[in-house]
């Protein structure tokens, strides 16, 4: 009787097997007609797997219809179809369904526990299937892959490096990270090239007749996946499974499938967005390591492109797509695949990077004394990989390649800064795939979130300390003392507070009465970087082989005017400022933290990086065809010839073959690092001041933050023509518009056109993203008169009296844009 009962149990347990598969993944048979099975296009129950269970033990007591190809596929097993072919003599026994245990085991159950030799994808069984292409249908194809991708153990047993894999042998198969190094980087083990040659060959198929069944079974996983990413400490090896899955999915030819694009990355996209951190760092393992680095580009072609279709579909809130923040999501996990499988700087120079900026000196000027903490948080992902973007050279794949334009313009960026500051998923924390101007606007906010932050901090001190406290950096400057003026305000400012710098700029010159709604300002930095970079101070030398400024390591000038001149540039970028200031790229990556090598030399002495370069390459005798000594001499502004060793007894040691590289990497330290560092040093510091709780190094890479500073080289007034309004009674077909443009285009000349830039704006850069980012007004500033245009440059407004005359708006427009300065009563 005991026997009897146990096999009653035995039988109830797989008809709920069967049915808990037929409510979670099906059949896999599009044309199902089982009311109950996950197949039929009927079927709409979304069910958890504890809901699941008790569903299945239900359907088996009321003795519901089983889908027969679950059935017939159960007959495989030890359990034969007759002996549970009639369960009616058994389910009319409640005492069968009384065993707590059962419904426990079958609530852990995941969707189609019973896997066949066919749940698995190989390149063995791919290219059996296309050997008898012509003998077969699609149906037993399209079964296969249906039951391959809609579970999560068949997905991880597929393309695994071995061909004979068997049910028996996956427990001998499971993942050992301590057999093979690039175990130990990636986590899981996966034929790729056997993977990617097989989906070659299923392209020779016609892709309409299984990608459906593919498109279907990714479905049904994606309803059981986000269930596994809840656990909250995820063991390895389920991350392992994981990751394994993705590659095999995301190495689909969803591109080269028509119309399969969308339908394809739609489901499990959106399970991607909330990938779990340790999947996300064995993608990028994976990939990093992962040959050719075009295939790695065209999985991220196809994450744009899916991206930019869900962009153009005119959704109303492209952001909150789950899909395309899941696209997102695995584009970062290929970014830093990117970085970490490109090439890096030298661990060395990393130590060294570190110890330069622990041992930067303080000694004189003023540095930062704050407790607040920065409002920057460094991305999780970086911090597993241990790899930053700075320290990458040259990445596997271009930043750029990431970049989607249409979504960078489709974002509400505000919104988006929003979601970022409330922890919640934000484009600002992936903004490797947002254009250079977006990133602008993005830290735009950010400051002006920090300004707001301030002036409400005063408001707060005025009203419970009774002490009145200035809610703007006030500047009150004389043009004919602008910079001592300046080095007074802003050094009480950072002695005092350095949370003082971070409010917004006010500016005002003494005996004029302009309002500083951003002009003034705009003046302010125009006047005083002129005279801190005129030649007379001596602060900074400039090439004419460059055109670019570097640091006079002969200056007089103490450590203060270097850090004045930092934390004007941190001022700039701070209140959205551009100025007109040359220096070469590795000032930049200085600024971030970097040190000065060989690659950067070109940009300060590109004779001299030329000449080292060779030297390099040289295929003679170093030692007797140079006879260079590990020291140098250079001119130094007192006609004086100083010789520098470049290490202890540089003098009388020569180079060689063997220790040239050694030269050349200690010539190109002195010269871009230490040489400067005491100037350096003071600049960066005051840099920091403004800049140090700020998104800079988060969002921009080193050539982002030139542009940043110096805006574009592009004058493209065509543009600017497009995007300017009209008020005042103008409007494009006025004459005196028309007039305007014409001479615009067809007879000033590059400086008057820089020069009209300056009397409109204040300023005659570019800022990032072009000219059509201005926004100009031209305005009708009453009849026809002898008055010259005016403008008010807070706010881009020109002012042009409506002249009848061509000839006469040019001479007027000329005389105004040439011979103006200052703030007055108009």
């Amino acid at each position: 009787m005991e026997a009897e009962a146990d096999l009653k149990k035995s039988i109830v347990a797989k008809l709920i097997e069967q049915f808990y598969q037929q409510l979670t993944t099906g059949c896999g048979r599009e044309t199902c007609t089982t009311p109950m099975c996950a197949s039929n296009k009927n079927f709409n129950l979304r069910l958890e797997p504890s809901e699941a269970a008790l569903k299945a033990i239900e359907l088996v007591k009321n003795k519901a219809d089983r889908c027969s190809y679950i059935t017939a596929k159960a007959s495989d097993d030890s359990l034969s179809t007759t002996s549970i072919s009639q369960p009616e003599d058994i389910v009319g026994k409640s005492d069968v369904f009384e065993s707590e245990p059962l419904a426990s085991k079958v609530a852990k159950l995941s969707p189609c526990t019973n896997t066949s030799n066919y749940d698995f994808l190989g390149e063995k069984l791919i290219l059996k299937i296309l050997e008898n292409k012509e003998k077969t249908t699609y149906s037993k194809l399209k079964d296969i892959l249906y039951n391959a991708f809609s579970t999560l153990d068949n997905l991880c047993n597929s393309f695994l490096p071995s061909e004979e894999i068997n049910e028996a042998d996956y427990k001998r198969m499971e993942i050992d990270e301590e057999e093979e190094e690039i175990d130990k980087e990636i986590g899981f083990r996966i034929d790729v090239a056997s993977l990617r040659r097989s989906y070659d060959d299923l392209l020779k198929l016609d892709a309409s007749n299984y990608m459906p069944s593919i498109i279907h079974g990714l479905e049904q996983l994606s309803t059981s996946l986000p269930i596994t990413f809840k656990t909250s400490k995820m063991p390895s090896k389920l991350s392992s499974k994981i990751a394994h899955a993705f590659v095999v999915i995301l190495e689909l030819p969803f591109m080269q499938v028509h119309d399969c694009l969308e339908d394809g990355l739609k489901s499990i996209c959106k399970v991607a967005a909330n990938l779990p951190l340790p999947v996300q760092e064995r993608l990028a393992r994976f990939y990093a390591l992962s040959e050719p680095s075009k295939r790695l580009e065209s999985l991220i072609q196809t994450l744009l492109q899916y991206i930019t279709l869900k962009v153009l579909s005119n959704e109303r809130n492209v952001a909150s797509d789950l899909s395309v923040q899941g696209a997102t999501v695995v584009m970062k996990c290929f970014y830093y695949a990117s970085i970490l499988g490109g090439e890096c700087d030298d661990p060395k120079l990393l130590i060294a990077e570190t110890s330069a900026l622990e041992n930067e000196s303080n000694s004189s000027g003023f540095a930062p004394k704050t407790n607040k903490q920065s409002s920057v948080k460094d991305d999780p992902l970086s911090s597993a990989l241990k790899v930053k973007p700075i320290n990458c050279k040259k990445p596997l794949i271009n930043y750029d390649c990431f970049i989607n334009e249409p979504l960078s313009d489709a974002l509400q960026l505000d919104n988006d800064y929003l979601e970022y500051k409330q922890d919640k998923f934000s484009f600002y924390a992936h903004s490797f795939i947002l254009t250079t101007t977006a990133k602008v606007t993005q830290m735009f906010y950010e400051n002006k979130w920090t300004m707001l932050n301030e002036r409400r901090q005063a408001l707060i001190n005025t009203l419970f300390q009774s002490v009145p406290v200035m809610p703007y950096l006030k500047l009150h400057v004389r043009r004919e003392h602008i910079v001592d003026d300046a080095l007074v305000a802003l050094e009480a400012s950072a002695t005092e507070d350095p949370s003082e710098l971070r409010k917004q700029l006010y500016v005002e010159f003494e005996g004029e009465q302009g309002i500083d709604e951003g002009g003034l300002s705009k003046e302010f930095f125009q006047l005083i970087c002129a005279q801190l970079f005129n030649p007379d101070y001596g602060m900074f030398i400039y090439s004419e082989e460059t055109r670019t400024y570097f640091f006079n390591p002969s200056s007089f000038e103490n450590d203060a005017q270097f850090t004045l001149i930092g934390i004007v540039l941190g001022l700039a970028i701070y209140n959205n400022i551009i100025l007109d200031i040359r220096f070469p790229p590795v000032v930049y990556r200085k600024l971030m933290g970097k040190l000065g090598t060989l690659s950067d030399l070109s940009g300060v002495y590109p004779v001299i990086s030329s000449s080292l370069k060779q030297l390099l390459v040289y295929e003679g005798d170093v030692e007797n065809d140079f006879i260079q000594p590990f020291c140098i001499t250079y001119d130094d502004l007192f006609d004086g010839r100083p010789t520098v060793d470049l290490k202890e007894g540089g003098c009388n040691i020569l180079v060689n073959n063997e220790n040239r590289e050694e030269f050349v990497e200690l010539y190109t330290d002195f010269l871009l690092n230490k040489r400067i560092e005491r100037q350096f040093a003071a600049f960066r510091r005051g840099f920091k001041l403004v800049t140090d709780e700020s998104p800079l190094s988060t969002l921009f890479r080193p050539e982002e933050v030139e542009l940043l500073i110096c805006g574009s080289e592009d004058f493209n007034f065509e543009e600017l023509e497009k995007t300017t309004e009209y008020d005042g009674g103008y409007d494009q077909q006025s004459d005196t518009i028309r007039h305007f443009w014409e001479l615009v285009h067809q007879e000033f000349t590059e400086e008057q056109k820089k020069q009209l830039l300056q009397f409109t704006t204040g300023s005659d850069r570019v800022p990032v993203g072009g000219l059509s980012k201005l926004k100009l007004i031209i305005a009708r500033n009453g009849p026809d008169s002898d008055r010259l245009p005016t403008a008010h440059t807070c706010f881009n407004v020109l002012l042009i009296p409506d002249y009848k005359r061509k000839d006469k708006l040019r001479e007027r427009l000329l005389k105004a844009i040439i011979h103006t300065k200052g703030f007055g009563m108009l």
